[in-house]
């Protein structure tokens, strides 16, 4: 996709989940977040629903994010939410979304952060509910890679690339 988005001279790709929704206005408010700050990377806060027993969704919370802060975010994920835009040029240098061995896990928005983050990428959180998320709807990905292997997966992907980016010396310490 960001390939795709750079041979067609796109300024953004965005990703979303298979079980978002998005806002009507939600690629109105990230492109003028992203020409006001610079942001080569944008992501929100999002409005988190479950389903009734009669399989209505009704509003859960309000998920929000804390932006870049990786020293938080390495142990949880609070950078953003996976519904994210990328400059495509940008992204591609510090290796795309969701690449890598061990990418086939429910951790690759916040694998993408993390490299962005540690490869200094201007990431932008819009401090606004730009989608909606239903828990547990139909298709999701996420709740068929809820194993204790598919976390493994997802946090040894963020520890090595962690690890490239810290001295050698200090690598075992990671």
């Amino acid at each position: 996709i960001l390939r795709q988005a750079l041979e067609h001279h796109s300024d953004f790709a965005c990703f979303m989940d298979d079980d978002d929704v998005a806002l009507p206005h939600m690629l109105s408010v990230y492109m003028r977040v992203a020409l006001a700050t610079g942001a080569e990377v944008l992501t929100d806060f999002s409005d988190n629903y479950d389903l009734d027993a009669k399989g209505h969704p009704v509003f859960s919370h309000r998920s929000m994010a804390v932006g870049d802060a990786l020293s938080h975010n390495f142990f949880i994920n609070n950078f953003g939410k996976a519904n994210f835009c990328a400059r495509p040029a940008p992204a591609l240098r510090i290796g795309g979304h969701q690449t890598g061995p061990q990418s086939n896990s429910p951790y690759v928005d916040w694998g993408f952060f993390t490299r962005a983050s540690l490869h200094k990428l201007r990431i932008g959180l819009v401090p606004l509910a730009l989608y909606k998320y239903t828990k547990h709807s139909k298709d999701s990905i996420w709740y068929s890679m809820t194993s204790q292997r598919n976390r493994f997966d997802g946090h040894g992907k963020m520890v090595r690339d962690l690890q490239d980016v810290v001295p050698e010396s200090l690598r075992d310490m990671i």
